[in-house]
Formats: C-alpha cells, sequence, structure tokens
C-alpha cells in the first residue's frame, strides 16, 4: 500500500532530478524496495491520468549500440 506522502517525495525528486531516474535510484533516494518504487511509480502514473493533468509519467530506457 501507497503512504500518500510518497508521492508527493516522488513528483518532487522527478522534478529536481530533471531527466529520467532508474527506478533503482529513485528507491534509493526513497528509502523502499524495487516492488514498492515501482507500486509508487505507477500510482502517481495513474494520479496523472485521472487528473487530466498536463504532466504524464513515462518509462524510458536507453539504446545501447
Amino acid at each position: 500500500m501507497i503512504e500518500t506522502h510518497l508521492l508527493g517525495h516522488l513528483e518532487a525528486l522527478l522534478f529536481a532530478a530533471g531527466e529520467p531516474m532508474p527506478l533503482d535510484k529513485i528507491g534509493a533516494v526513497l528509502e523502499l524496495n524495487e516492488a514498492e518504487t515501482a507500486e509508487l511509480v505507477e500510482a502517481l502514473k495513474t494520479s496523472y491520468a485521472g487528473e487530466a493533468r498536463g504532466l504524464r509519467i513515462r518509462r524510458w530506457q536507453a539504446a545501447f549500440n
């Protein structure tokens, strides 16, 4: 279960980062395991979609050549 205050922490972290952040880094900063971090990111993504906001969370994966 996601604690509401963590959504605000995640949102602030993503804005402050200014670039894509891997789940493991997000989890380390917020002191969450991988499953909790993924659940938190999905909750924020759903929140943005449900409120018809101008922001959205996207999964980004770098391509290595």
